[in-house]
């Protein structure tokens, strides 16, 4: 029976929401879920499968070793470093991780941090709090000019979407700019 270690130093409900929907779709795997190097020295052992941030291996200064077993580490985050830069990674191992699943919330993140700015949503917050009504012109985004340094999978999404509110996109890397 395949063995998934799961390396997470997060609350305990969030580790258990991994495990929870991984055991329904994958009900032909063992899940091992831990959160401290002890536990997970142990487990990595047996496991054929890890699934962590390779930030997590990094500051845990967690050594794949004794990871014998092991065919494929799926990392939580985009980038690889902590993972990919393990002496002890044996060649065989697939390392794959979640690039390109953060341009549609992070695009919207920064959308909602420049609504917040421009329309000043923190005076509105401590108005409301004060039960005071206070009234100041809105700054809007239309017309004005948005600076997107890089121009990776995050920018690709939110370009389109200033582009629509009627924004100037300019789109800076270390390359070049468009």
């Amino acid at each position: 029976m395949p063995r998934l270690l799961i390396l997470l130093t997060l609350p305990p409900d969030v580790t258990e929401q991994y495990r929870a929907r991984l055991s329904r779709l994958f009900p032909e795997i063992t899940i091992d879920v831990v959160a401290d190097k002890a536990k997970a020295e142990s487990a990595i052992k047996a496991a054929d499968m890890l699934l962590t941030f390779g930030q997590m291996l990094k500051n845990l200064k967690f050594d794949l070793k004794d990871a014998v077993n092991l065919k494929w580490i799926q990392a939580l985050g985009t980038g690889l470093d902590g993972i990919t830069d393990q002496p002890s990674l044996r060649p065989g191992v697939t390392v794959t991780s979640l690039h390109g699943v953060h341009g549609p919330p992070v695009s919207e993140a920064a959308l909602a941090s420049m609504f917040a700015l421009s329309r000043d949503l923190p005076g509105f917050v401590r108005a409301q709090d004060e039960h005071t009504w206070k009234r100041w012109p809105a700054k809007l985004l239309h017309n004005k000019t948005v600076g997107i340094l890089g121009i990776g999978v995050i920018a690709e999404a939110l370009a389109p979407k200033c582009k629509a509110m009627g924004m100037t996109v300019v789109g800076i890397t270390s390359s070049c700019t468009r």
